[in-house]
């Protein structure tokens, strides 16, 4: 099974539970598309934020924690960002992307 096939879970049950605004704009310097995705929960802990995006983190007692790592992961290779609002009865998540393929930078490693 590929990486990205493993977001599908956690992507379709996060907009099971949402509302989806999808708007396209050039508000942001780096991305011209926005998806926004925002719920009524009981939030993020404070203490779980800065660790939201990274492998094993989960709140749920049968949760590997690697759907919003992933999820980030292939955000981040299509060249976008993801970003977390959380207070009580109010958490958003935006994903920004670019709508045009960016030029990529030569790596170290090539040669």
């Amino acid at each position: 099974m590929r990486p990205e096939q493993f977001a599908v879970g956690p992507l379709r049950e996060l907009f099971s539970r949402a509302c989806v605004l999808v708007a396209s704009g050039r508000s942001f310097s780096f991305a011209e598309l926005m998806i926004q995705i925002e719920d009524n929960g009981v939030g993020i802990a404070d203490h779980l934020k800065p660790h939201l995006f990274d492998p094993f983190v989960t709140t749920k007692p049968s949760g590997t924690g690697l759907g919003l790592a992933l999820v980030a992961k292939i955000i981040s290779d299509h060249g976008g960002v993801i970003e977390c609002d959380s207070e009580p009865k109010r958490t958003i998540f935006r994903v920004l992307l670019p709508m045009q393929q960016r030029p990529r930078t030569p790596s170290a490693h090539q040669g």
